[in-house]
Order: structure tokens, then C-alpha cells, then sequence
């Protein structure tokens, strides 16, 4: 093995890190748990603060977030960039915390719609973490009839192309997935190349998104 990359350290930092020492590149993608090892990860707060500002835009006055778990970096960024932009316009902040299980975020997209009307029925706007939550969103807001977009505005964080294909097409900032890959790869063969002597300076980087009605 000459080199690893990794999508979520979880607990593991400390082993990364004697993998790394041992020799093996180590890089991480999508987020950055240890500033110690290289990362290529996506601009999460730009995501969620451009969304606010797109939907206020779209006339948009209450505004909710269905985020991840406040455990994981990409969503605690998620939500700073947020709770930035409904400052900014001086809105009040919405959150409901999902429990970030990919397995969940269908039926966590549609509870937490429930709980977000629940907090005020006049919620104009709900921006979710992932695809699969604006799914659920969806599904619940047309059980109760609630037309969209007129009456409230869906739109994903975690964009993967599938809010154009749904029947009700949903808004999404898209994240630059194949520019990740690309550059990930070739990033980690540079370091796998490098000679062994000389000492490892993490290298981290991060892309822009794109907002893709």
C-alpha cells in the first residue's frame, strides 16, 4: 500500500498519523478532521450562506436548516455559514440536527419538516444538508398539500444531480465532485513520489460550489 485516502477519520487520528509517519501518504477527503494530514474538502460555509441568500432573494422570510449531526465538521461549517447569512438579514434561525446516518436521511428530511412547521407554520424556505433529506422534505409537504414552490422553497446543500430529475425539481448547490477526485489523486501520487527523507507539510485545499437551480 502506497497510499491512502480516506473520507472520515472518525476516532482514528492518532493511527492515521502513525500510518503517515510510517511512510504511507495519507490524504482526506471531504473533510478535514486532522489538521495534520493533507485534505481536499468543498466550501461548506459558502454552501449554506449563498443558500440563504438565494432564497431570500426568492422572496423567502423564514428560513429552516435540517442539518447533520453537529459532530461532524462539514455540518458544523454547514451551519455557521447559515446562521452568518440569517444574521446578516436579520431573520430568525430555524435549525433541526439530524442523526447523519445515510440510511436516515430520507425519514430524518420528512420529520424534520414536520418539526421545523411545527415551530412556525409560516416557514417560507427549508435548505437541507443532503439530497435524500430534500426527498423526505418533499414527500411530507406534499402529504400535507403544501405547494412547492410557491408555498415553501426546498433546496439541497449536497447536491449529486438528482434535484432535476425529481418530479418536483429541487435547488441545490452541487459540490465539484470530479474536480475533487481529480485533484485528490494526483495530489496523493505527488506525495507518494516525493522523496521519503525530506518532512511531511500538510497540504489543505478547498473548492468552490455551484448553485444549480
Amino acid at each position: 500500500m502506497d497510499g491512502i485516502i480516506i473520507a472520515s477519520t472518525g476516532k482514528n487520528n492518532a493511527a492515521l498519523r502513525n500510518i503517515q509517519n510510517s511512510g504511507i501518504a495519507v490524504i482526506q477527503l471531504i473533510r478535514k478532521q486532522d489538521k495534520t494530514l493533507s485534505s481536499i474538502v468543498a466550501n461548506y460555509r459558502s454552501s449554506a450562506y449563498e443558500a440563504v441568500k438565494y432564497l431570500v432573494s426568492r422572496g423567502c422570510k423564514k428560513i429552516g436548516l435540517i442539518n447533520g449531526s453537529m459532530k461532524v465538521l462539514p455540518y458544523i461549517e454547514r451551519c455557521e455559514g447559515y446562521k452568518q447569512a440569517i444574521q446578516e438579514f436579520g431573520l430568525e434561525a430555524y435549525v433541526i440536527e439530524s442523526k447523519s446516518k445515510k440510511e436516515s436521511y430520507f425519514e430524518d428530511g420528512y420529520t424534520g419538516a414536520k418539526k421545523l412547521l411545527e415551530k412556525d407554520p409560516d416557514i417560507d424556505g427549508i435548505i437541507v444538508a443532503a439530497d435524500m433529506h430534500g426527498i423526505g422534505v418533499i414527500r411530507y409537504l406534499k402529504e400535507q398539500k403544501i405547494a412547492i414552490p410557491d408555498q415553501i422553497k426546498v433546496m439541497s446543500l449536497t447536491g449529486h444531480s438528482i434535484g432535476g430529475m425529481l418530479e418536483t425539481a429541487m435547488t441545490s448547490v452541487e459540490l465539484p465532485s470530479q474536480e475533487i477526485g481529480e485533484l485528490i489523486t494526483k495530489s496523493i501520487v505527488k506525495d507518494i513520489e516525493a522523496p521519503k527523507n525530506g518532512k511531511r507539510i500538510p497540504v489543505h485545499q478547498e473548492l468552490g460550489v455551484t448553485l444549480v437551480e
